[in-house]
């Protein structure tokens, strides 16, 4: 069973997750759990079954603006993190909480791996109002890597996004010879730190509902993602749980109750 569940670190995620998108404690708790326990019947990998909820986060968060996050708690007016819209919080928390990559955040959001950059980027903008833009290379020499000024390749790599092996250390070494890509990569850092600092501050503490997901999920008749249970397996564990056995009991009841009436009906003709 183990294998097949979602790891204890991915839905503390999660939870942070919830907390990012609505303000009020009790509201992302009452949608994460709704929305992770739906996806967990449905009988996909742990990694699909935490995607699918997320996208069940998103869906129910569509249509709101930052105003709801305000009305529900008017001190986060001042927090800038709240004045993102909830796609723009999600994404920036999964980075930096989660430390998601591009990929997976393309299948939550249905996006090319260009599109969640931009994304990313426009987020970390608008988180970062007031401090100087993080203006790429002044210079470009014929060896310096392509600059593109919506999703700049100093993002990724402080995202330690397919920037590995060789190339990674051609940029590392391009960064000790060329003083205006150094200079660039510089003021991204800046900019991601400064980011990363207020995310944490504001997302630094999961939720305690966080710490319970995996035993939500543990009593979810259906929790298991394996195939090879029987028939006779699976009705035991949806038995097992009371309120199935209560009104499978009155449904019973109903049905004798029926049966009987039909054969006194059917006497009495």
């Amino acid at each position: 069973m183990g294998k097949d569940m979602i790891r204890q670190d991915e839905l503390k995620v999660l939870a942070s997750l919830g907390t990012a998108i609505w303000a009020d404690s009790d509201l992302s708790e009452q949608n994460v759990l709704d929305t992770i326990t739906a996806a967990s019947l449905c009988g996909l990998s742990p990694e699909k079954t935490l995607e699918k909820a997320c996208r069940g986060l998103l869906e129910r968060a569509r249509g709101q603006s930052v105003f709801t996050a305000w009305i529900q708690n008017p001190s986060l007016f001042n927090r800038i993190f709240y004045r993102l819209s909830p796609g723009e919080r999600f994404v920036l928390t999964a980075v930096h909480v989660g430390r998601w990559p591009y990929d997976r955040l393309g299948r939550i959001l249905d996006k090319s791996r260009d599109e969640v950059q931009e994304v990313l980027w426009q987020a970390r903008m608008a988180m970062d109002e007031g401090n100087p833009y993080p203006a790429g290379p002044a210079i470009l020499g014929s060896n310096c890597p392509e600059y593109q000024p919506r999703m700049p390749w100093t993002q990724r790599f402080l995202d330690n996004e397919d920037i590995q092996g060789k190339y990674r250390f051609f940029l590392t070494q391009h960064l000790l010879a060329c003083p205006s890509c150094a200079g660039a990569m510089a003021r991204c850092r800046a900019l991601y730190y400064r980011v990363n600092q207020e995310i944490v501050k504001n997302m630094g503490v999961v939720p305690e509902y966080g710490n319970s997901l995996k035993k939500v999920l543990e009593q979810s008749p259906l929790h298991q993602y394996s195939t090879s249970l029987s028939l006779g397996e699976s009705l035991e564990i949806f038995f097992r749980k009371p309120d199935v056995r209560f009104v499978f009991m009155i449904f019973l009841g109903l049905v004798l109750f029926l049966i009987i009436r039909l054969a006194a009906f059917t006497t009495s003709v």
